[in-house]
């Protein structure tokens, strides 16, 4: 739950959250479940819906035959790519990157994942037939995509502090800690060490998001750093013998 205060009229306002309920299958009120997802991080999202859930495989995929590049200090945040870039100059920018890579790699068929406002931009500005662009949060458990040669994901999904705290807060029924106030006087995620491993088994150092609350920390890890893995996981390269990915 939580609480709004408007001055004028002065008025209080009170809006609850909940999850709704697991429905069973009529007549099967006991029926055995698979649950199958490449993301989960951590139980408590689904035990309010399976109360009796536990782990019986955690597999992971290797990635012997993908190549993976990573772009730094790009603009490729929805307000630089979407409502803040009014001229269109960084999307007309991220499109002639996409042609370039695209070319590349032979003119192959190409998968391209951004967000929702920035999709529609790049098809008004029209690509090639071989190139297709979807957005995050609609691209999970798709297979449409498998035989794509070149994935690129520009930009991600980050909610700010509270939708992420309503989330937890529907999920378990307890109230989770606040986000720090930042230096613009809002709240925002704390900033904190993450680490990348790289191919050879090393680890980088890197600054990055993290909530104060645990289980707000994991939807938010949810919403953005798996929705990255998702995205990722929509081409065949990782277990393709003759297939190299580069993004």
């Amino acid at each position: 739950m939580s609480a709004t205060t408007h001055p004028a009229p002065p008025a209080r306002h009170v809006r609850a959250r909940s999850h709704p309920p697991l429905r069973s299958r009529p007549g099967r009120p006991d029926l055995p479940t698979l649950v199958v997802d490449g993301t989960l991080l951590d139980l408590d999202l689904i035990r309010p819906f399976y109360p009796s859930v536990e782990v019986v495989a955690d597999l992971e995929a290797s990635m012997p035959h993908a190549t993976i590049r990573q772009v730094l200090d790009t603009p490729t945040a929805s307000h630089k790519l979407a409502k803040g870039d009014a001229s269109g100059r960084n999307v007309r920018a991220l499109r002639r990157y996409i042609l370039k890579r695209w070319m590349e790699h032979g003119r192959r068929e190409t998968l391209v994942i951004v967000q929702l406002e920035v999709e529609a931009r790049l098809k008004a500005l029209g690509l090639p037939e071989g190139i297709a662009v979807e957005h995050f949060n609609n691209v999970a458990g798709i297979d449409r995509y498998k035989s794509a040669k070149l994935l690129i994901l520009a930009g991600r999904t980050l909610p700010g502090p509270e939708p992420v705290e309503w989330m937890a807060g529907a999920v378990s029924g307890v109230e989770p800690a606040k986000a720090p106030i930042a230096a613009n006087g809002r709240p925002w995620f704390g900033r904190v060490t993450h680490g990348i491993r790289m191919a050879d088994g090393s680890g980088r150092a890197v600054p990055g998001d993290r909530h104060p609350d645990p289980l707000a920390e994991i939807v938010r890890w949810q919403v953005c750093e798996g929705e990255l893995v998702q995205a990722l996981g929509r081409v065949s390269g990782p277990g393709h013998p003759t297939y190299k990915l580069r993004q």
